[in-house]
């Protein structure tokens, strides 16, 4: 493994998720004075998920991967990647430990990394994600974010050591995210509003419905910034169509008749709308 995603390993005080201590990054594993190890992949990256089921699969796949890695390199999420680092930067130092809970392939962390390095700042980043594949992926961007395939409900980082976390479109962890955070660590999360590809939706559903509105209070945390974010785009190929469908559980979610639907789609206008909360971490009186 190279030397700076080794020490950026280290930095985030890595615990085993078996017992608890600190794990040791080397060369080719981690591990802990229990003799619990565990092995880093070729691309540099450690699973830490503790096991809940043989040959269960956890978190996105590789056709959602690949799909999301197509759609967001055509730029369509480019003023959200920007949102997100322009509200963040502002309470980061050069050096600050920054994890991304739920990072998927790495869109956002690696955009983050970028435009802090623009500002003279630079980063230790660090990926959490339920699926090996997205984590795979990420590594496969590049080798100067670390990451960990782990659930962001239970992440395997010492109280404390980090001084902020973003969480894009993941699940929502609050007494954990608080955990891991530093005492005046500051916590971004990011949601889709009501209308956000309801156009997508439309073409699909007989009875398409909108996005639950959020809700911005989360114990723990203290409200200090709030963005909405709604533009639309324009998909140019029945292949960017099919990639954004792809990319979200309505996939999963819906039957072939309704997915046959988007088949005929050469290009599509659609609105994307996100709500960017920035939470400080509330001190314990």
């Amino acid at each position: 493994m190279d030397g700076h995603c080794q020490r950026d390993l280290n930095r985030f005080k890595l615990i085993c998720p078996v017992c608890g201590s600190p794990l040791i990054s080397g060369e080719k594993t981690v591990s802990c004075g229990n003799a619990h190890s565990f092995d880093l992949s070729r691309k540099g990256a450690v699973n830490l998920l503790r096991s809940s089921g043989k040959g269960k699969h956890h978190g996105d796949d590789k056709t959602m991967v690949r799909a999301r890695t197509m759609f967001l390199s055509k730029g369509y999420y480019d003023p959200l990647s920007e949102a997100v680092d322009e509200m963040l930067l502002p309470f980061l130092k050069d050096g600050s430990p920054v994890i991304d809970a739920g990072c998927g392939e790495g869109k956002y962390t690696e955009d983050l990394l970028l435009y802090a390095r623009d500002y003279g700042k630079e980063l230790s980043l660090l990926g959490v994600d339920i699926s090996k594949e997205a984590v795979s992926a990420l590594r496969g961007r590049t080798r100067d974010i670390s990451a960990i395939v782990a659930s962001t409900s239970a992440i395997p980082i010492k109280a404390g050591s980090a001084d902020a976390l973003m969480c894009i479109f993941s699940p929502l962890f609050p007494k954990e995210f608080s955990r891991v955070l530093r005492p005046d660590g500051v916590f971004l999360h990011v949601v889709p509003l009501e209308n956000h590809l309801i156009e997508l939706k439309e073409k699909i559903y007989e009875h398409p419905y909108l996005n639950p509105p959020p809700d911005s209070c989360i114990d723990g945390f203290e409200l200090i910034a709030q963005k909405d974010l709604s533009y639309s785009v324009h998909l140019r190929s029945r292949e960017d169509v099919a990639a954004l469908f792809q990319m979200t559980p309505y996939n999963y979610k819906t039957g072939r008749d309704d997915q046959s639907k988007l088949r005929s789609l050469e290009e599509l206008d659609v609105t994307l709308a996100f709500g960017l909360f920035l939470y400080q971490k509330e001190s314990r009186r």
